[in-house]
């Protein structure tokens, strides 16, 4: 019993604190990229530390590590509802693959240069060598640990200081935030903005169906397929 207390007690933590590494993960993508120019840094910054420590200390420090890792990947669900939302993955991950292709094929009959995009990539430690490589790490890894993070780990957390709703635009908010930084650096302002908003958008949607399915497999796979619509469409016609 004394065990349980100190659990809810530590859940709640002040909002404070939730808004605070959801600015540490911006902190990392500008410091690694427009300060650093480094994706290994980045990703170390980002990926390692932002989205895979402070989640797994985080909920060590709650006393419910085991508890909460279970409940993130659905883990004490029915089987059937399971299915249900990994085919919700599937498809809206179609989806939005296709979507996405479109997108930046628009993009580029925009006139957005491809060679300043393929520049400010091999400037940040991207070679020939590893451009295939980097795109499926992006695909499978980014799009996990990014899953981890926003929805397995900080939009729960909101949810015991919010409603939905709330809890889906704020954290979605900060999701999209540090894709500014990496939109407008690649496309520009202008089409930087508009993906941003798009970003948000797709947030709010993971947002909906990770606590409709209360398994963050449906929302990975669903991103996963983003992801790889992404590294697709820059690997054909930037890199």
């Amino acid at each position: 019993m004394l065990h349980t207390n100190k659990a809810d007690k530590r859940r709640r933590q002040p909002l404070l604190m939730l808004i605070c590494y959801s600015c540490f993960a911006t902190l990392t993508i500008f410091y690694g990229l427009v300060e650093r120019h480094s994706l290994f840094i980045t990703f170390i910054g980002f990926h390692l530390v932002t989205c895979l420590i402070i989640p797994i200390f985080h909920a060590y420090w709650e006393g419910n590590l085991a508890i909460k890792w279970r409940e993130a990947w659905g883990l004490h669900r029915h089987q059937e509802r399971k299915l249900k939302g990994i085919w919700w993955g599937i498809i809206s991950g179609v989806l939005l693959f296709i979507l996405i292709c479109l997108g930046f094929y628009i993009l580029l009959w925009t006139g957005v240069s491809t060679e300043w995009m393929r520049n400010k990539l091999f400037s940040w430690g991207l070679t020939e060598e590893t451009k295939w490589w980097f795109a499926l790490y992006m695909t499978i890894g980014n799009s996990l640990f990014e899953e981890m993070l926003w929805r397995g780990f900080l939009l729960e957390r909101l949810l015991y200081k919010m409603q939905l709703f709330k809890a889906a635009l704020l954290s979605s908010f900060f999701y999209s935030l540090y894709h500014c930084i990496i939109g407008v650096t690649l496309f520009g302002i202008k089409a930087g903005l508009v993906a941003t908003f798009l970003v948000f958008m797709t947030g709010v949607f993971w947002a909906w169906l990770r606590r409709r399915y209360q398994s963050i497999y449906p929302t990975w796979i669903s991103h996963l397929f983003a992801d790889w619509a992404l590294m697709y469409t820059m690997l054909r016609n930037v890199l």
